[in-house]
């Protein structure tokens, strides 16, 4: 986990990720505002590190010790189709939960099970980062 910093500096370090991606502006409207506001706080708690590559380093707030040991989610910048598609193998069309978890095993390299694992506060964080890719 990063030092905190102030909201204005995540903030400014959000948006100049967001705008990196070329991410659509109707992704930070409606529903989706909810969403970046919760991704700015986890910056501004240290729990979420924007890299150069515009990758992003999730530390979890209650990591994964016990079979595994797993206190860090990296979350590659970007992903192929071909690699969703993989990871979302099996998943049926209607289970929202498995599509979700798929997403965050794709983007993240770890095995869905790990990601199942997870506690509901840490999914929840992840499950926002993915929203935005």
């Amino acid at each position: 986990m990063s030092d905190k910093i102030t909201k204005e500096v995540a903030q400014s370090e959000f948006d100049q990720w967001f705008e990196a991606r070329k991410l659509p502006k109707t992704r930070r409207e409606g529903d989706a505002e909810a969403m970046a506001n919760e991704f700015v706080c986890a910056i501004e708690e240290g729990y979420i590190e924007i890299n150069e590559d515009l990758s992003i380093d999730l530390a979890l707030r209650e990591p994964l010790t016990e079979k595994i040991n797993l206190s860090m989610l990296h979350f590659a910048s970007r992903i192929t189709a071909g690699v969703l598609q993989r990871c979302m193998s099996g998943i049926k069309s209607d289970d929202s939960q498995g599509r979700q978890i798929a997403t965050i095993a794709a983007l993240t390299g770890e095995v869905a099970g790990n990601i199942r694992a997870l506690g509901t506060i840490d999914y929840s964080i992840a499950a926002v980062i993915t929203g935005f890719h």
